[in-house]
Order: C-alpha cells, then sequence, then structure tokens
C-alpha cells in the first residue's frame, strides 16, 4: 500500500526520528526498482524486513528520472477521477517533487493476521482464506502500519503529518472497510506446534554443529540470520518474548555449556 504526495519531504534525520518496533532498518544511496539499488543522493529510507512488514520513504521524482519513465508518472499524478473537478486537475505541481510512502506487507504476515484477528460484533476469527476475501482489511492493516513506525518530531513527540495520514487517509477499496469492526492482531505459531517443534529441534542440532566445528556465537548468529529461514525462527523467539538479543545469548549459553559442562561437543 501507497501514499503518493506533494508538499511533504521526510527530515534530514528520517532513523533518528522514526520510533519503531522494525528489527532492521536500511539506508540506501537511491532505488530504480522496487528493489534497492541507486540512483544518485541518499533520499531512500527504509525500516523493517523485507520478510515481514517493511516501510520505505523515498523520492518517486527521483526514481522515475532514473528509471526513464517521469513522463508516464507525471500523466499519473495529473490524472483525474473526476474529469470537471478543476481543483482536483491542479493538485499536480510539476515543479515540486513527489514523494512515495510504502507499507510493504509478506504474503505469510497477511496469513497471520487472517489467522489472529477477531470481528468485534461477533467476536469470531476473520479467519480469510484469499487475497480477495482479506480486500476489506486493507484500511485496517495501512493504519497498523504506521502505528508500527511513528515518525517523531522530537522525542516523546509524534509528528503531526504522521498522525494525519494514519488517521485521515483511507485505502481504495472496491468493498466496504471492515476496519472499525476488527481487532488486529498477529498470529505466532508456537513450540506447541509442528513448526515450533522443528525449530527448536533445529536449534539445538546447529548449536552442537556449531561446537563440534569450534564456531563462536557471533559469527554463528551472523550466518544464522543470513538464512532464508531465519524469518520462522526469529517469529517463533518473539512469540515466546525473546528478541534478536535473546536468541544470540540463548545460542551463546549452549555453546558454552557444550565446552564448560562436558568439555566437548555433544
Amino acid at each position: 500500500m501507497a501514499l503518493v504526495l506533494q508538499g511533504w519531504q521526510p527530515p534530514p534525520d528520517p532513523v533518528a526520528r522514526m520510533h519503531c518496533r522494525a528489527r532492521n532498518h536500511r539506508d540506501v544511496s537511491g532505488i530504480n526498482s522496487i528493489e534497492c539499488s541507486v540512483y544518485r543522493r541518499g533520499e531512500t529510507s527504509m525500516f523493517g524486513s523485507a520478510n515481514g512488514v517493511q516501510l520505505c520513504i523515498y523520492n518517486k521524482t527521483e526514481q522515475a528520472k532514473a528509471t526513464d519513465k517521469l513522463d508516464y508518472w507525471q500523466s499519473v499524478w495529473k490524472r483525474s477521477d473526476d474529469p470537471f473537478d478543476a481543483e482536483c486537475q491542479d493538485n499536480y505541481n510539476p515543479e515540486q517533487d513527489v514523494w512515495r510512502i510504502e507499507l510493504r506487507y509478506h504474503h505469510s504476515v497477511i496469513q497471520q493476521f487472517a489467522s489472529g484477528s477477531t470481528q468485534l460484533s461477533t467476536g469470531e476469527l476473520i479467519d480469510t482464506r484469499t487475497f480477495d476475501a482479506f480486500c476489506p482489511h486493507l484500511d485496517g492493516l495501512w493504519r497498523y502500519g504506521l502505528q508500527q513506525f511513528k515518525l517523531l518530531t522530537r522525542p516523546g513527540c509524534y509528528d503531526a503529518f504522521w498522525t494525519l495520514i494514519r488517521e485521515d487517509v483511507r485505502v481504495e477499496l472496491p468493498v466496504d472497510s471492515l476496519m472499525d469492526d476488527t481487532a488486529y492482531k498477529r498470529y505466532y505459531k508456537t513450540a506447541k506446534g509442528f513448526s515450533g517443534k522443528n525449530v527448536e529441534l533445529f536449534l539445538g542440532n546447529f548449536v552442537s554443529l556449531l561446537a563440534r566445528e569450534r564456531v563462536g556465537a557471533t559469527k554463528a548468529f551472523d550466518r544464522l540470520r543470513e538464512w532464508e529461514c531465519w524469518p520462522v525462527i526469529r517469529d517463533h523467539y518473539a512469540a515466546k518474548e525473546m528478541g534478536e538479543r535473546d536468541i544470540y545469548r540463548h545460542i551463546r549459553d549452549l555453546l558454552e555449556e557444550r565446552h564448560v559442562r562436558w568439555g566437548r561437543a555433544v
């Protein structure tokens, strides 16, 4: 989901001002596709992980120039749903840069919302099975995302613009929004579930191999974070109220136990 706008631009220090629960932040010098790469100045900032919920703020005008699509996007920005609305026709100013604020949700996160969110009127899980059925909840996910990522003007004071787009901007939907009748919550599988047991078993075997090869905890944790299955492991322990630092300590303690208690890899 994305908001395209003029008359606003992010502060020069978005990293310092963004209060968020995201585990990852990345600054890039620009983008020329939906993936990160370079166009010129450092005008793109991403918070969060592509495997979870990710916020991206970038200069869409510069990106359009870099991909030689500025003419196309200008025609889109000048377009009006109502050809008789003169005010809307003049809404785009070609002399100003266009900025884009994107919220990106991995499909596994959508499934977590479908499995954990409830209807306030009935108390039942929404339990949607298709993206089409989940469509009425996109409005709620927009608000949820901007509650996870909060822009500050100073410590403890939320930016008025951020509050405005969180509360007043609505996602254009082909159906009625169900945001006001839904309590949004993500459902995480725990060690009681099949995948949770697999995570616990894997980590135990992983540590045994590390100990046998005399690999330290820091190097082991860095390699684990690079693995494609890291989001599953991270979310499993997040459900047990363990952050990334806690996972590192857990691996470190297991390695020490194998060397100190038994004097060898077990």
